[in-house]
């Protein structure tokens, strides 16, 4: 058997048997057990209460046809015990004779958890039932209704609705503020619990009469001041402990002393003063009629005494105390840091320097200038407004500028900092940060390996020659062994790439072919290059694959406008020219007494010692890099002597091998722990440069104002600036 009622029309029915099932629930009994007696004879009360119900008679049209459009209400009724909570609304109309209809709309209800829960909570929860029951029916639009009523016997809950829903424990304050959310506090009015309707869909054990429940409670039916009372206040409603939250709230109230207009939130001296002028006007104005409001522009007046305004506020601040004392004996106290000053107060209650220039000749601001504090922040505005006005000159000509009129305490400390904080002086004075200096590629580093195969290359001249009677450019070429430090020089007639081809294939030919070739950015070598590649293409087939096979160089460069990259051949640039500058001061020698020149120097380079000279005759002598271009450096003062058999030859060969390896050795041991020390760019506990730090880009060639915004350059040319408050 089933029940099809979805407007609840047999709710005070139907919850009974609800309830029923509930109760049996509880006993435990099993699903073929038999029921309880006090259960058996509940189900036949319910049974013979079901079988009244047939006799109701429901009206299909809940208005009447004689009803007041614009005087429709919804009323709706909630209730809870300890068994189930309901509500029930009805709709009630003026009929055109004066009285009123009633007649029922829909209820629902639900029997109350199993968990058993506190009254007040349940009577919350029939609340919520019929606020969401009041939604609905206003958003079926079946009249155009002129007040919605909600009623509950509960004073708890009305006492929630009226309460802020923060003060109570998430279950009750969830509830009550959905209740907040869908009806307005004030469309909630209190009922006796014997005038409810929804009280007869929350018990069990009473009869219902079907006029009452189908019609509302009688006072429906007659005129509003017949109503229940309504209760404004619920004072004296104690709350149930476990619904509400104690929270422990801890006020800390701050008093500041805040002054118009406030100086700290000015970064200007000027704005400042003005703005001060304009306020002091504003107060000027609003004392007035609009009609005798100044208008124009600030006189010279006005500024002066905003001026004169920001200093006292500035002494009061620092200087209150001495102020005061000054005020009341004449004088300073004696334990006051002012006391050498010998300060007096004039007549705009300015606190000045005493001195004892009095008998000077010179303007009254310099013999007796206004004390300041260097810790006030108008002090700082002025002293960055000076700054500024005297072209950020030096400390003492902008200290000696504020001495004509103000004496700062310790004023040399504060314009120091002024410097320090200003963001103009910042980047004048930036200086490039470079990193700590890397580590040496691997190559430089590895032992093995034939002179030149790393190699880095440069230019170095003009030098002047004779041919004939005329005197011809010459430039040097200079080829420099990265690892062992040996240097090849030649000779070149011009900075054209195939020059610098011709050189490189000479270089080749009596050094060997080196597998990367180092140099700087400049257009010859960077045309050598791509004419060096052109000729590879221009190749027949077979002398491509042999001069790639055998020949094949890798030319890199360095970063633009870095030479310390290239350090490695521009120190033996330097060795060079100071051969020749020593053999030929201011003559010009021929082409071929130039080469000859320039041979002689490369060997005294090659022979120069690489680790330091021994003090002892019997230690060994120092490296050089010819160590390593020949198997001994004297070999060329020797015959060359027979050879007989091959048993000579390989000894020969075998000892050539072990005094290779006896040079490499010696490289490692006394060579190498010379390169692990840095010469420059050590500052390890200096910050790195890193993505997001602002910085200004140095450039050698132009002015610090006229610095570019882009370049491509080495991270040794910038310099990191700091962000400060004026940036």
């Amino acid at each position: 058997m089933s029940v099809f009622d979805p407007l609840g029309f047999l709710l005070y029915v139907t919850v009974k048997a609800r309830i029923l099932l509930q109760d049996i629930w509880r006993s435990k009994i099993g699903g073929d057990d038999e029921i309880e007696a006090s259960h058996f004879a509940a189900w036949q009360t319910w049974l013979t209460e079901l079988d009244s119900a047939s006799k109701i008679k429901i009206p299909r049209w809940v208005l009447t046809d004689d009803f007041d459009k614009l005087t429709a209400e919804l009323h709706i009724f909630c209730d809870a015990s300890s068994r189930a909570f309901a509500s029930v609304a009805y709709i009630r109309s003026r009929k055109k004779d004066g009285s009123w209809h009633v007649a029922f709309l829909m209820a629902r209800a639900r029997v109350a958890p199993l968990k058993v829960m506190s009254i007040p909570r349940l009577e919350l929860q029939a609340a919520v039932m019929g606020a969401r029951m009041s939604r609905h029916l206003q958003q079926c639009e079946l009249v155009s209704l002129s007040k919605v009523t909600l009623w509950s016997d509960s004073k708890t809950v009305l006492s929630w609705l009226k309460s802020d829903s923060g003060r109570f424990k998430p279950f009750v304050a969830h509830r009550v503020s959905e209740v907040t959310e869908l009806t307005e506090t004030e469309q909630w009015r209190w009922v006796p619990s014997h005038l409810d309707a929804a009280d007869d869909a929350t018990r069990d054990n009473i009869a219902v009469e079907n006029g009452k429940w189908l019609e509302g409670p009688s006072f429906l039916s007659k005129p509003d001041n017949e109503w229940p009372d309504v209760i404004h206040k619920f004072d004296s409603i104690d709350l149930d402990p476990d619904d509400t939250e104690v929270k422990a709230v801890l006020i800390t109230t701050a008093s500041s002393e805040t002054e118009l207009p406030d100086v700290r939130r000015f970064s200007k001296y000027w704005r400042l003063i003005r703005s001060t002028a304009w306020f002091f006007r504003a107060i000027h104005n609003f004392k007035n009629k609009k009609s005798n409001w100044t208008r124009a522009e600030l006189s010279a007046l006005e500024v002066e005494s905003a001026e004169e305004w920001c200093i006292k506020e500035s002494q009061r601040r620092t200087f209150s105390a001495d102020i005061n004392f000054i005020k009341t004996h004449g004088h300073v106290d004696s334990s006051s840091s002012l006391r050498q000053l010998n300060p007096f107060l004039d007549s705009q209650d300015q606190l000045r320097v005493g001195g004892r220039i009095d008998a000077a000749d010179i303007d009254y601001d310099a013999k007796h200038p206004i004390i300041l504090h260097p810790s006030d922040h108008f002090v700082k505005l002025l002293l960055q407004r000076i700054h500024e006005d005297s072209f950020h000159s030096g400390r003492e000509r902008v200290l000696n500028e504020a001495r004509k009129r103000f004496w700062i305490l310790r004023g040399r400390n504060a314009v120091k900092k002024t410097f320090h904080d200003c963001q103009v002086c910042k980047i004048r004075r930036a200086k490039a940060l470079p990193p700590l200096m890397g580590q040496l590629p691997d190559f430089r580093v590895k032992e093995g390996g034939r002179p030149f195969t790393h190699t880095g290359v440069d230019y170095f001249g003009p030098m002047l020659v004779k041919i004939g009677r005329r005197q011809e450019k010459r430039w040097g070429v200079i080829y420099t062994c990265l690892v062992v430090r040996a240097v090849y020089v030649d000779l070149v007639a011009d900075l054209t790439a195939s020059s610098a081809i011709l050189s490189l294939r000479r270089f080749i030919a009596r050094r060997g072919c080196p597998a990367v070739i180092f140099s700087d950015n400049a257009t010859t070598f960077r045309g050598a290059d791509r004419e060096l590649k052109q000729a590879v293409l221009n190749m027949d087939q077979s002398e491509l694959l042999r001069f790639t096979s055998t020949r094949s160089i890798e030319w890199r460069y360095i970063s633009p406008n870095a030479p310390h990259m290239g350090g490695c051949w521009e120190r033996m640039v330097r060795s060079i020219k100071t051969a020749l500058r020593y053999t030929l001061k201011e003559r010009v020698p021929s082409e071929y007494t130039l080469l000859t020149l320039l041979a002689e120097a490369e060997n005294f380079v090659n022979s120069r010692p690489l680790t330091y000279v021994p003090l002892e005759t019997d230690d060994s002598p120092p490296l050089t890099p010819n160590d390593f271009l020949f198997t001994d450096t004297k070999f060329l003062d020797r015959p060359l002597g027979q050879f007989i058999d091959g048993d000579m030859l390989r000894r020969s060969w075998r000892e050539s091998q072990r005094l290779a390896d006896l040079t490499w050795k010696r490289w490692i041991k006394e060579y190498l722990p010379t390169l692990t020390r840095r010469e420059k760019w050590y500052k390890a506990d200096e910050k790195p440069l890193a993505v997001g730090d602002i910085v200004i880009i140095a450039d050698d060639q132009l002015p610090r104002g006229q610095w570019p915004r882009l370049y491509t350059r080495p991270a040794t040319k910038l310099c990191k600036l700091d962000v400060g408050s004026q940036a």
